[in-house]
């Protein structure tokens, strides 16, 4: 039986303050940031309240996905990275490959805000919208035996690692 899941994956921005730096440094590629310019993102972020909701929402639509898959009798686990802060991209990708996922969605946050998945009220995602997504990802790759890894804003370090792991699990899985 193949092993299929959902990875939502999406940008990653500050949850704290005390994260602030440390995810500037990473967006600018490991140089860390001037003094000024960092105080001046810390004030940002601490103008809303001292962190970003993006970690938390993201987390709200993983579980959502997961349930609504598990409603609609196609239960598979669902998980969420980030590309600059913790759960990160390749972290996640190992956990799944050592998971034994075999099949993989990639859905990104931004394709998430292109379906209008945004914030209505209590409704984090558009279920339908995503379902069908899935389903026609899922079928695709089925129809030619493809795993997803989604490339999207990833260094080609995350990418080959991502692979690797793969490669990695499927060679140590036993035939079905």
């Amino acid at each position: 039986m193949t092993r299929d899941a959902v990875l939502l994956m999406a940008y990653g921005s500050p949850d704290s303050l005390d994260q602030v730096e440390a995810y500037y440094t990473d967006i600018r590629r490991g140089s860390p940031p001037p003094p000024h310019l960092l105080e001046e993102l810390v004030g940002r972020y601490r103008a809303i309240g001292g962190g970003s909701p993006l970690s938390r929402i993201v987390g709200e639509q993983r579980a959502a996905v997961e349930a609504e898959l598990a409603t609609r009798g196609t239960p598979m686990p669902v998980y969420a990275a980030m590309r600059h802060i913790a759960p990160r991209i390749g972290d996640v990708a190992r956990q799944m490959a050592a998971d034994r996922a075999e099949r993989i969605v990639a859905i990104r946050q931004n394709r998430l805000l292109g379906l209008k998945a945004h914030r209505d009220g209590d409704r984090y995602i558009d279920r339908e919208a995503v379902t069908e997504e899935i389903t026609f990802s899922r079928k695709l790759c089925h129809k030619h035996g493809w795993p997803i890894i989604d490339v999207t804003r990833r260094s080609i370090e995350e990418t080959a690692a991502a692979v690797i792991a793969l490669l990695a699990e499927r060679r140590r899985a036993p035939a079905d």
